[in-house]
């Protein structure tokens, strides 16, 4: 309840209070006629009335706000605004900031003034509802979005007397809304891009003249899972981007199993723009499926230590396995494993591969400037 309005209920309990002790005193002195019983109990109800007033004010002001809203009304034959307390906070203005339509215009966000000041100018002259949304910027710089909503009241005669409205701060749902559209833009995009690496996969695996059926169906989804694996990596962290160490993580753990053991890994706290993800994620599953069949995983003696760093702008990324007590020869076979860990990873963070192969070791390292991995404002 505003002070004016506390004020005024407090001048009216008085009057009340006099007129009761008169009453009371003229039935003292003379009969006590029905008027002065009509009086006593018309008094009653009128108190009974004016308690329940109090009341319902102070539950629309406690409404206004713990709800962020802010009541106005704006008088026709006065031609004045005024509006409820819950204003000054949601506007962000000080408690002397007086109701005027100049103050409330000059508080809307500059490139929605126009037409919020069509609207207003709709319902003042020809009494059309108030519906819209704008954004505000407070006192202290925040903005907000509010959504306004009013209406004309008018006489008998069809005349307007008074419009009354209600403004609601409406910023988180607007945040939501926004941040929902971006979700499905994003998630739009990307399956896009899926379906093209997916009909790259499938093309350059069945190109390979010494794959039989089952193995290329074996490795098709193996590779459709390690993708799975890192958009559900990307969707743990809300679709922004994905911590490296995650990353790592999950895709290991997936190829590897129980031979996690035997896996190291750490670096740098490096995360991951959502293309970087989708890259890096499909040449850790081929490193992992490659040591598992052929590399450090095959026996009980082998191991696989990864690490990364931040060095001078350029993230440098090494994979190294270990098998001292066994010979593995070198390949001259390249399958599409090679092509993801050399060709699409060099194209898709322009980045720098280097492989080699010894009897008891193998080793992949990969140099890529490290704002074509990292979202700019995320570096670490």
């Amino acid at each position: 309840m505003t002070d004016e309005a506390l004020h005024d209920s407090e001048q009216l309990k008085a009057r009340i209070e006099h007129l009761e002790k008169e009453i009371e005193r003229l039935s003292t002195t003379s009969d006590q006629t029905s008027l002065i019983q009509m009086l006593l109990r018309d008094n009653a109800k009128r108190r009974e009335a004016e308690e329940k007033l109090a009341l319902a004010q102070e539950w629309i002001q406690l409404a206004q706000e713990v709800g962020c809203a802010a009541a106005y009304t704006f008088d026709f034959a006065t031609e004045t605004l005024t509006w409820s307390a819950s204003t000054y906070a949601l506007y962000g203005w000080p408690a002397n900031k007086a109701a005027s339509l100049e103050n409330w215009l000059s508080a809307v966000h500059p490139e929605d003034r126009k037409s919020v000041e069509a609207v207003a100018s709709s319902a003042l002259s020809q009494g059309k509802p108030v519906k819209q949304e704008y954004r505000i910027i407070r006192s202290d710089g925040e903005m907000r979005w509010i959504q306004d909503r009013g209406q004309v009241l008018v006489n008998e005669k069809g005349q307007a007397l008074r419009l009354v409205g209600l403004n609601v701060d409406i910023t988180e749902s607007k945040l939501a809304e926004e941040r929902l559209n971006f979700v499905v833009g994003e998630v739009a995009h990307r399956f896009k891009n899926l379906l093209t690496v997916f009909q790259a996969m499938v093309q350059q695996s069945a190109r390979d003249p010494n794959i039989d059926g089952r193995t290329l169906r074996d490795n098709l989804l193996g590779r459709i899972e390690a993708l799975a694996r890192s958009k559900q990596t990307l969707l743990k962290h809300d679709l922004q981007v994905v911590p490296l160490s995650d990353l790592v993580e999950d895709q290991l753990h997936f190829v590897t199993g129980r031979k996690r053991d035997a896996v190291t890994f750490g670096g740098a706290q490096i995360v991951l723009s959502p293309s970087a993800a989708q890259a890096m994620g499909m040449a850790l599953h081929e490193l992992a499926t490659n040591a598992c069949k052929h590399g450090a995983l095959v026996g009980n003696d082998g191991t696989v230590t990864i690490s990364w760093r931040n060095e001078k702008g350029q993230l440098l990324f090494e994979w190294r396995e270990r098998w001292p007590d066994r010979q593995v020869k070198p390949s001259n076979r390249k399958g599409f494993g090679s092509q993801i860990t050399k060709t699409y990873i060099e194209r898709a963070l322009k980045a720098k591969t280097q492989t080699s192969l010894e009897a008891t070791g193998f080793h992949w390292s990969m140099t890529a400037p490290i704002d074509q991995v990292c979202i700019p404002d995320r570096l670490t």
